[in-house]
């Protein structure tokens, strides 16, 4: 039997790939239970992953500072990629539609794009 303490490291997250997945995970836990439905709170866990990264490095540069911000950005959006991209499988075949404010579900997608001027999810 294998302890949780396997399944994410510190060290896992310190990678690009787990730092996306982090964020993506944190976000849809933290919209889920919440419900909300606001793409800054993704913004939000990405910058306090980076600055976390960071901080645990040690280190006291203040272009490392300036490069975590860069970095939470990237996270970002990666992981609304990650988001937009698993919603967009799910909803291929869109059937029915419901009317009025949708629920936040776990593929809710983070981010609105504008099609004909209307306000449509992806």
């Amino acid at each position: 039997m294998s302890s949780t303490n396997q399944f994410v490291t510190a060290a896992s997250i310190g990678t690009f790939t787990g730092a996306t997945g982090a964020v993506w995970a944190v976000s849809n836990t933290l919209r889920r239970a919440f419900n909300i439905d606001r793409p800054y709170v993704p913004l939000v866990v990405s910058v306090i992953v980076a600055y976390v990264i960071v901080i645990s490095s040690g280190s006291r540069s203040v272009l490392d500072y300036v490069l975590a911000l860069v970095n939470a950005c990237l996270l970002f959006l990666s992981a609304a990629g990650l988001q937009q991209a698993a919603s967009a499988d799910l909803t291929s075949g869109r059937g029915t539609q419901r009317h009025g404010r949708e629920r936040v579900t776990w593929f809710t997608p983070w981010i609105r794009t504008r099609e004909g001027g209307e306000v449509v999810k992806t």
